[in-house]
């Protein structure tokens, strides 16, 4: 698994290799059928069909994939998995270590092998080149699939043309709204993943418990949604609006499980407590969208928030004291964000002359926007030297 924040990547001595219909596990002699085939007698057909054609000293794992596809598929399949174990072991034996033996596919051809199922009605693809690699692949696995690849030859970017922007920049937003008015709020935090159901401009002549009810059960199709496209992980605890009714509670808890039946990750979910709270686990194997795509604001550090006017103003002050203390300098240059400077110098009795007065000293104001919005300096006017660590103290401008 890939490094996640301060954790950094697990590795496993369990050595599996996926196949599009199972995963191959050298050294076990296990049969396991995935846990989204529910139908008992699928299953049982599954493994009887697993144990017949699997080599001793082999495990196997049946993938979703493989539900209803008959033995011929599912020995090809095998096959194709085995050669690949062979050309491993060749390559281990030969080379000297520390030497790469195998490595997993490319992101889209893992995707084709993993995503691209009967149900999938067409993929399409703007490169020459990814349209000849997935091509090829699809001409070894499943043939059958090939004339449902197309070549997109649009002059409007394949992205704006099937909204992928639109539902990659939906997916990085903290508020997502949903069809009736509602809306739902995504933090994510170090310790869980918090999301918030709210009724926001929804408008119901109904009772507060039907209408708590309606966008609960549609906030429920768009958070397992946002799980899935921004791989969110670990603990996730939900607050959905109130209700009363513990039949209406039932169905938003059943809802939510059958959505997250269609998630290839591994799911845990509670029932919905007295508060309105259902609490939750996903596997986590990689970083989450918002990780990949963003980083911590420097201003902030990731809390969403600076501080105030007022806050800076008083910081500013302390600065200035503690400089009047030290030194003997009448005259500094103070300069700080250009808001910050409208701030201080609003009105004619203003914040600027204050301090002034107060401390018996002049101060020339300027406006600099590289600077943070909490951030200053103080320069003495007769050198130029900068003075604002001395003046701060043990505390730096605008860091612990």
């Amino acid at each position: 698994k890939e490094p996640i924040s301060t954790k950094g990547a697990r590795v496993t001595s369990e050595i599996s290799i996926p196949g599009r219909f199972m995963v191959l596990v050298p050294g076990y002699d296990h049969v396991g059928v995935s846990r989204k085939i529910e139908n008992f007698r699928e299953r049982k057909r599954l493994k009887r069909i697993a144990y017949k054609i699997r080599p001793k000293g082999f495990g196997i794992i049946i993938r979703t994939a493989a539900s209803e596809k008959d033995e011929t598929v599912l020995k090809a399949d095998l096959d194709n998995l085995l050669r690949t174990w062979e050309k491993i072991e060749k390559h281990a034996k030969k080379e000297k270590a520390p030497v790469l033996v195998y490595k997993e596919m490319g992101m889209v051809s893992s995707i084709i092998r993993d995503l691209f199922t009967q149900d999938v009605t067409r993929v399409v693809v703007d490169s020459r080149k990814l349209n000849r690699e997935v091509m090829h692949y699809l001409k070894d696995v499943a043939p059958h699939l090939m004339p449902r690849l197309e070549f997109y030859k649009g002059m409007k970017p394949i992205f704006d043309e099937f909204n992928i922007e639109k539902e990659i920049n939906k997916s990085l937003s903290r508020k997502v709204w949903l069809k009736s008015g509602g809306y739902i709020v995504i933090d994510q935090t170090e310790a869980l993943v918090a999301i918030d159901v709210n009724s926001g401009k929804y408008v119901s002549r109904g009772e507060h418990e039907e209408s708590s009810l309606t966008i609960n059960l549609e906030a429920v199709n768009e958070i397992s949604r946002q799980l899935r496209l921004r791989d969110l992980g670990g603990i996730i605890v939900i607050d959905f609006i109130d209700m009363h009714d513990e039949r209406n509670k039932m169905k938003v808890y059943t809802e939510l499980k059958k959505e997250l039946r269609k998630d290839r990750s591994k799911t845990s979910i509670s029932q919905l407590s007295e508060f309105g709270l259902i609490e939750m686990t996903r596997e986590r194997v990689r970083p989450s969208l918002l990780f990949d795509f963003l980083e911590t604001c420097p201003v902030c550090e990731g809390v969403g928030y600076v501080p105030s006017s007022p806050t800076v103003a008083a910081k500013i002050e302390q600065a200035i004291r503690r400089l009047r203390a030290q030194r003997k300098e009448r005259r500094i240059q103070l300069i700080l964000h250009p808001e910050m400077k409208k701030y201080l110098m609003d009105g004619l009795w203003n914040r600027a002359r204050k301090l002034m007065l107060k401390y018996m000293l002049t101060i020339n104001i300027t406006g600099d926007e590289t600077l943070h919005y909490g951030q200053f300096r103080i320069i003495l006017k007769k050198t130029g030297e900068d003075i604002t660590k001395e003046c701060l103290g043990a505390i730096q401008n605008g860091s612990p």
